[in-house]
Order: C-alpha cells, then sequence, then structure tokens
C-alpha cells in the first residue's frame, strides 16, 4: 500500500491535487485505474484543467506505475529508484524545493475550503 500512497503523493506533488477522490471503482478518475486505461486517465485530468502535457512523458509513467490496482504490478522501491523520471529529473537546491512544495501545499489547502 505504501508504494500507492506515494504515487498519490506524487501525483499530487506535481500537479497540486488529487489523483482521484476515492480508491473506488465508482469513482469517475479512477475508473480508468481499474480499466488500466494511461490514456483515459491522463485524458480526463487534461479535461479537468491539469496541466498534464507539461510534466514528462516518465513522470507519467512513474505515477501510473506507482498507482496500479494490482499491488504486484507496482514497482518495487529498486524499480522506481531506477526509473527513468527519478535518475534523469534535475534536482534543485534543499531550499529551493522546500519553498516551492510547502507554497504548493498551499495552494491544495485553499482548494479544499
Amino acid at each position: 500500500m505504501d508504494v500507492f500512497n506515494a504515487g498519490i503523493i506524487l501525483f499530487c506533488m506535481v500537479f497540486q491535487r488529487m489523483p482521484f477522490g476515492r480508491a473506488v471503482n465508482q469513482d469517475k478518475n479512477y475508473k480508468y485505474v481499474v480499466l488500466d486505461s494511461a490514456k483515459h486517465f491522463w485524458q480526463l485530468h487534461k479535461m479537468q484543467g491539469i496541466p498534464v502535457d507539461s510534466v514528462s512523458n516518465s513522470c507519467k509513467e512513474l505515477i501510473w506505475s506507482l498507482l496500479q490496482r494490482q499491488p504486484e504490478l507496482r514497482p518495487s522501491i529498486a524499480e522506481i529508484l531506477s526509473s527513468e523520471w527519478f535518475t534523469t529529473t534535475k534536482r534543485i537546491p534543499h531550499e529551493d524545493f522546500i519553498k516551492e512544495f510547502d507554497e504548493r501545499r498551499r495552494k491544495m489547502e485553499n482548494q479544499r475550503l
């Protein structure tokens, strides 16, 4: 379950909102996870105003793999650490990282209100 939750957290960090309301078949966003349709999952988020095209395919592929419904299909920690996105993403200074994600957290909290 932790890797699945890591997928939710990564989605939130990148897109500043939740990937779905609840991980149930009836959820309009989660149903594409159930149907194993990454294409429709990302199209729906794009239609909802999420800038999915501004994010690399390797990032979206990693998120998608983490959100797989069947735990045995999710990547191991070693596979995550060796993923294209994880190994090629430019690292920013720690202070800039903290500042950026504090701001993103504030935006997400304001959306909930």
